[in-house]
């Protein structure tokens, strides 16, 4: 699919760079010649130090965003400079590591129908922030706490199925926006922290 228009309608509503002002904003995506995931974040932090974050100087960019959602077969890799880019998910679906490296106090993950395919991922990701937690807790110094709440599901009861992420008709938008407005009321209504592995 030709991604232009998209584009165009980001820099529209987000501005290009991106508008983060009042938030820090972390994109994860896989580098289409090397595999290897990069991190961008808006800001630099003690622990984005390693090869894998960029910080750009100018701010994340909308080829940035388009990077992240560049779904191998159906969306060509995203440029970002020199470099070609796919969506991150391939590699991590639920990227918690950089909201850790940017501070964050607590992780509420939207689980998604294709996730199901990638939950290993995801409870990998899971137990690492567990056990920082648990270190955490011991006193291990540079460690802080981070309250991790169980996924919001959109999947519960709205008859999403895995290729509904993928039918780009209207219709099927709208049904998904909805299934994920619901989801997230049913979550701000109980939001329940997950601690255990």
């Amino acid at each position: 699919m030709d991604t232009r228009r998209l584009r165009e309608r980001l820099v529209a509503a987000l501005g290009d760079p991106v508008r983060c002002h009042e938030h820090d904003l972390a994109i994860s995506a896989v580098d289409a010649e090397t595999g290897k995931v990069v991190r961008f974040v808006s800001r630099a932090t003690p622990l984005t130090g390693s090869s894998e974050y960029m910080v750009p100087p100018a701010g994340i960019t909308v080829d940035m965003v388009l990077a992240s959602a560049s779904i191998p077969v159906i969306f060509p890799p995203a440029p970002v400079g020199e470099r070609l880019f796919w969506d991150g998910g391939l590699l991590v679906n639920t990227p918690m590591a950089p909201v850790v490296a940017l501070g964050a106090e607590e992780i509420a993950a939207l689980e998604r129908a294709v996730d199901s395919l990638l939950e290993s991922s995801y409870d990998s990701d899971r137990k690492l922030l567990l056990e920082r937690n648990r270190l955490a807790r011991s006193g291990v110094r540079d460690y802080q706490q981070v309250k991790l709440y169980k996924p919001i599901r959109p999947g519960d009861g709205s008859n999403l199925v895995l290729g509904s992420y993928l039918d780009f008709n209207k219709p099927a938008m709208l049904a998904l926006r909805a299934a994920g407005r619901a989801a997230a009321n049913r979550w701000l209504a109980d939001p329940e922290p997950e601690d255990r592995l």
